[in-house]
């Protein structure tokens, strides 16, 4: 009511909203486009341009536009349509104005959730993660090369056997 009173504008929407609406324009948008392929390009191009404004040191903060995403979503061959969708669906939750990237992708983190478990992946390394079924069940793969522990404690490698 401040803002409105005062300047006679709407105030901008909070990180988080900007977030939940960025999220809703891709999965809404995309359907069943929306792969964690299409997911980590996204992740990965913003998290670069962020970087990179970061080491550039350029004063002016950095904003990116539907039409930069819908260029990734293009390069990761989702189809015009799909972008389409995306394109329209941002105008109608976010407007047309540019975007903070930092406020769409978590920069510190890439997480996958299910309805059993979370699995939280650095950013840098999120191309590790797949999305495969397997005799009719999607899984999660991570490849556990360097070893794995639960809550701290190490793992050895023999194969488990039930009992």
């Amino acid at each position: 009511e401040f803002i409105d009173a005062v300047f006679h504008t709407e105030p901008p929407m909070s990180a988080a909203e900007q977030r939940e609406a960025f999220q809703s324009a891709l999965g809404d948008g995309l359907g069943e486009a929306c792969t964690v392929e299409v997911v980590q390009a996204i992740h990965e191009q913003l998290l670069d341009r962020i970087n990179r404004h970061r080491e550039s040191k350029d004063p002016e903060p950095l904003e990116i536009t539907a039409g930069d995403v819908s260029a990734i979503l293009r390069d990761c061959g989702v189809d015009e349509q799909a972008v389409q969708g995306f394109q329209t669906q941002c105008r109608t939750l976010l407007g047309e104005g540019g975007l903070n990237p930092a406020n769409l992708i978590d920069p510190r983190r890439f997480e996958l959730k299910t309805e059993a478990a979370s699995v939280t992946v650095d950013p840098e390394r999120s191309y590790l993660v797949e999305l495969r079924e397997l005799d009719g069940r999607k899984y999660l793969l991570v490849p556990a090369d360097g070893g794995v522990t639960v809550n701290g404690l190490p793992l050895g490698t023999a194969p488990a056997h039930p009992a």
